[in-house]
């Protein structure tokens, strides 16, 4: 059940130009995750805690014939709390299930899309790249990218989630 749901959030709730509370599924604020580069390595933050996660995907340039995911699972059957993510570093009660292929430069990707197996909601999201590769070094390490939102760091997430967007794993306040 909380497969089909963490998929449905993601099908439903298209967080480019033309997100749409009205879509069926979708949640009343649109999702973002937090999204940087540092050093060359992109980095995720889900903003919040996301508890007992038992999957995750990443799937760079989503939809499109170029589209390869990279998914990790939990080594623990009740799974992890997952709040930080990178491409390079290490992936603290994950292993990877599904790598991204030889040779695979983010860099290139145009987008990135975020999906997770957990306990609760999970809204899927979808990041434009374009603006981590160009932004994130004019930012402090500890401030991301959320989608259609913009750069926050913990005290802006903490005063805007719930009210102009929801994390991954925020609960729908309506």
């Amino acid at each position: 059940m909380v497969a089909v749901a963490a998929v449905l959030g993601l099908a439903a709730c298209d967080t480019g130009d033309d997100w749409s509370p009205d879509a069926q599924f979708a949640p009343s604020l649109r999702p973002a995750l937090g999204v940087r580069v540092t050093d060359g390595d992109l980095r995720f933050w889900t903003g919040t805690p996301c508890r007992r996660v038992t999957r995750v995907a990443l799937t760079f340039d989503a939809g499109t014939d170029e589209s390869v995911s990279w998914v990790l699972g939990s080594r623990r059957a009740r799974g992890v709390v997952l709040t930080r993510l990178s491409l390079a570093g290490s992936h603290r009660g994950f292993t990877v299930t599904e790598p991204l292929p030889e040779g695979f430069d983010w860099t290139d990707a145009d987008r990135v899309s975020f999906s997770a197996d957990a306990a609760g909601e999970v809204w899927g999201t979808t990041t434009d790249l374009d603006v981590v590769r160009d932004e994130s070094d004019d930012h402090a390490a500890d401030v991301y990218y959320f989608d259609q939102v913009g750069w926050l760091g913990h005290d802006g997430v903490a005063e805007r989630n719930g009210e102009d967007f929801l994390t991954p794993c925020t609960p729908d306040p309506s």
